[in-house]
């Protein structure tokens, strides 16, 4: 299910995609009462590696961690003509996370509305690991398979960790 789409960059590397965030149905149906609400994010995320993984904000529900996905990938996506575009959006996703490791810090977007922690899938895995993070390692079972370099963690303000951390 995709839940939001933007324009992600990282401005000191040059890397930018058009990227898609998403989510299992069951978790975002069990968190919005079946409602099918998109998170209020904006457009344009604009990512700075500043936020120390012990500083991300704790996972209350599944339906917070998110997939970043380029707006074409899968099935349809890898057999149309515009392939190497896709492949390109997979590409920019793999060296914003290259990026996002060897600073060491995961990047975090924030509004007046929501939060959004953007990391790595070696920064969520070393995160998940924390003791302050059981709903996360609960959330990453709804995405058993799923192979993407970047994750989120979306919180609005009626989620806990809106006001929390980092």
């Amino acid at each position: 299910l995709r839940l939001a789409r933007g324009f992600c960059q990282l401005p000191l590397q040059e890397l930018c995609v058009d990227a898609a965030l998403i989510g299992t149905v069951h978790a975002w149906r069990s968190r919005q009462g079946g409602s099918h609400q998109s998170p209020p994010l904006p457009e344009k995320w604009t990512l700075r590696a500043h936020t120390q993984l012990q500083n991300v904000a704790p996972v209350t529900h599944a339906a917070q961690l998110l997939a970043v996905r380029p707006v074409c990938w899968g099935g349809d996506a890898a057999k149309a003509k515009g392939a190497s575009l896709s492949s390109s959006g997979e590409q920019m996703l793999t060296r914003i996370a290259a990026a996002l490791n060897r600073r060491g810090e995961c990047a975090t977007v924030r509004t007046h509305r929501c939060k959004m922690h953007v990391l790595s899938m070696a920064q969520l895995l070393e995160t998940s690991r924390s003791n302050l993070q059981p709903g996360l390692a609960e959330a990453l079972r709804n995405f058993v398979g799923m192979q993407t370099p970047l994750w989120a963690l979306v919180y609005t303000w009626d989620d806990p960790g809106f006001f929390c951390f980092g």
